[in-house]
Order: structure tokens, then sequence, then C-alpha cells
């Protein structure tokens, strides 16, 4: 259907495919692109997803399928960095990589543009990107097409919400939609609903999905695996963080710092540590967590010397029930740490959820302990400066706390302890 076409070119310049996450979509994008290269000589074909980095990632997924099916014969792969691609040697096609940025694809030209994961897209810069695509196809309609690719989105996602308002109405004869979502009035979260899923025993299975249902916040959950919209106040601060880079490589000696924090209510702490690679990669992975707080002196003392932190990096903020401990470690002078006001906090948390959101290269531990730490934080904004709440979030988050702490004296290692209340 998506790809039908007579002498007059294809019947459809815009396809919109929403599937949720694990249904295949690299496979199908993979094999639409490897179609239109062997099928046109001389045609290029480009492929981006939310960011340089996650297009570049998500090709080779692809390159992987393709090198090892019979395929592989037929194409060369590019791998050098900022120019991978697959070039069909036989006819002169080829898939080319790019990032989606506003001076991408200038100069072009090219019959197919697939773009993956396009909820993360604002209005404007999809609006740029779809611009961009439409230029390198000007002199080839109408044997061109864009296709668009992800799970759905959340309330924020302007330019995909619009693009699926259209292929549900109908009304855009040149858009082919396709769609495959749980039914808005069943209930996500019930396991009799989730055999819907269109990739359910083939690349998928109950176990599974309720595996994942039991890691993932009920608003992620719901988008993710049920392809359904959540309300934005539904959503966790970081959505599929069970996709960011995990790592369990012991850190190079001298780069780590430390940050302690305490849930509300004394309910549990964590102290977290935090370190930038030799690749300049960030990391955070929490080191200890416990319920209570009456162990965390002693332990956070302990893992400093194990692992030889000198106490000028180790930091905590400066609020909430996390005081107390400051306080104590201060007044005994066993301890002087770094501790971070509101001002700092701020920079802190929009650094790690920058890290995490944006540029999608924060590398955790892979926990559940830090993952559900994630899933329940919410945002606070006071005076026009955002943190993460104590307060507001679902339940204690002291180790996502203390790990945009831990980030923050990791970026600021040649500040001393102030420990000033």
């Amino acid at each position: 259907m998506a790809t039908e076409y007579n002498d007059n070119g294809y019947r459809y310049s815009d396809v919109v495919v929403v599937l949720p996450r694990r249904a295949g979509k690299t496979t199908i994008v993979g094999g639409v692109q490897a179609y239109r290269c062997t099928r046109f000589p001389r045609t290029n074909v480009f492929y981006t997803a939310q960011t340089g980095k996650d297009a570049r990632k998500r090709f080779k997924d692809f390159l992987e399928l393709w090198t090892t099916s019979p395929l592989a014969q037929f194409g060369k792969p590019r791998l050098a960095a900022g120019q991978e691609g697959l070039e069909f040697l036989a006819n002169g096609s080829s898939i080319n990589v790019f990032a989606p940025t506003p001076t991408a694809l200038h100069g072009d030209e090219g019959s197919m543009a697939s773009v993956d994961e396009f909820w993360t897209l604002t209005k404007e810069d999809g609006e740029a990107l779809e611009g961009n695509i439409a230029a390198t196809q000007t002199t080839l309609a109408p044997w061109t097409q864009t296709w668009w690719f992800s799970t759905v989105g959340t309330e924020q996602s302007d330019f995909m919400n619009a693009k699926i308002e259209r292929g549900r109405s109908g009304k855009s004869p040149r858009m082919c939609y396709i769609e495959c979502s749980l039914p808005e009035h069943l209930d996500p979260d019930e396991p009799e609903n989730w055999t819907w899923h269109p990739a359910l025993h083939h690349t998928i299975t109950m176990p599974v999905l309720a595996d994942a249902h039991s890691r993932v916040s009920p608003a992620e959950w719901k988008r993710a695996f049920m392809n359904q919209r959540p309300a934005q106040s539904e959503m966790p601060l970081v959505a599929d963080w069970d996709t960011l880079p995990t790592d369990q490589a012991p850190p190079a000696p001298g780069t780590l710092s430390l940050a302690y924090e305490v849930g509300i209510e004394g309910s549990y702490s964590a102290i977290v540590a935090a370190w930038y690679d030799e690749d300049d990669r960030p990391h955070v992975r929490i080191l200890r967590q416990a319920p209570g707080s009456w162990w965390l002196d002693g332990a956070l003392l302990s893992i400093a010397e194990q692992l030889d932190v000198p106490h000028e990096r180790i930091a905590a903020d400066d609020g909430g029930p996390v005081r107390a401990v400051t306080d104590r470690l201060t007044t005994t002078g066993v301890l002087e740490p770094t501790v971070l006001n509101i001002a700092d906090r701020s920079v802190a948390d929009t650094t790690l959820l920058g890290l995490a959101r944006d540029e999608r290269t924060l590398v955790h531990d892979g926990s559940a302990a830090l993952e559900h730490a994630v899933a329940l934080a919410r945002p606070r904004t006071t005076n026009g400066v955002v943190t993460i709440s104590r307060d507001k979030s679902a339940g204690p988050v002291p180790a996502i706390i203390a790990a945009s702490v831990a980030l923050h004296r990791a970026n600021h290692p040649q500040e001393v302890g102030v420990g000033v209340f």
C-alpha cells in the first residue's frame, strides 16, 4: 500500500508509521530503503533520527541485519564517522545517514528520506527538517517519498501530533497513515490487553512485556509499549531511560566524585558516584542504597577511602533531610562536603537531564534502583528555577538527586567544599 505507484509516480508522498517499541521499525525502514536502492538505479536515500548520534546507532543496527542476510553481497557499508551509509555498487544507489540539523541536506538530491523517532522533534525543528527534505526531492517528484517512523509521543510532540491528526482524519490524500496502538478504551496495565502488540510471538514475548511493565514508569509503558499518548502530567522526566548506554566497567582512578542524598521522611538514602571516562562520556552509578539514613555517615567515609576519593570531591544538596547528615559530618569535623544551593542544583539537574534526554550520552549502571528513581522523579519550579523535586515526585528519589549532584561535582573538580548552612 505505502509503496503503491504507477506511471505517474508514487501515490503517497508522505508515509507515517506509528508503532510501539520493539515492533520492528528498524527492519521495516531498512527494508524499504534497501528496496528503493535496488529497484531504482542511481537513487540517493537519506536516513536520520532524533539526533545524528541516534541515527548512526540505529543505522548500525540495520547494518547488522544487512551484513548477515543474503543481500549482503549487493551493498558495501560505509563506516567512517560522519559518512555512514550503504553503497550499492552495481547500480550507483546509496543510503546516507545525516543529522537533523538546520543545514541538513543542503545541496543534496534524493528520492526518499526516512525520519526515525520523529516524536522528539519540536514543531519548528520538524518543519525545518521537512522543508530541507522537500528541497532534495523537488526535481525528482512525483517519484519521491518521505517516511516518518516513530512510537507515539507526548502532548508536547506538536509536529508528530499534527501528522497523526491528519492521518487519522483521512483528509490528506497524499499521506499513507499506518498506526498500531492499544485502543484508548482498554486498560494498558491489564495483561490480557497486551495481545494486540504486533510483534508478540515474533520479536517479543509476554514475559518480556511483563518485565518491561515492572521496570518502566506507567506513562512510559503506556507510550512506548502500548503506543498510547500519555498526559504530560504522567510523563517521567526522562523517557526511554532504559535505552541509554549502560556500563559496569570500573572508572579510572582519581576521576570519581561522590554525592549522598536522603529520601523524603528519611525513607532511604543513596550514595552515587559520577565521573567522565577517557572519551569524555559522563557516568553515574549507585554505590549503595538502603533504608533510613543512620548508616550514611560511616558508609560514605568508608567508600571514599576504598575508592580513594578526596573529600573535596564529595557533595550534597543543601535541602531536605540530607542537611541533617551534612550537619553531623561538618560539626564533627570528619568531612566538609561541597553543598549545592538552589541555583547550583538547577544547573546540576539541567545538565543531567540534558545529557539523558537531549544528548543521550549519559551512561548509567543499568540498575533497577536508578531506573525506579527516574520513573518517580518530577520537576519543581521556583522563581523560574527548575529542579528535581523531593515533594512533588511520585516517591522517594534520592538516587537521581545524588546522581545529579555527583555529576555536578565531577564537572567542577577544582571547587573546594563550602559546608555553609
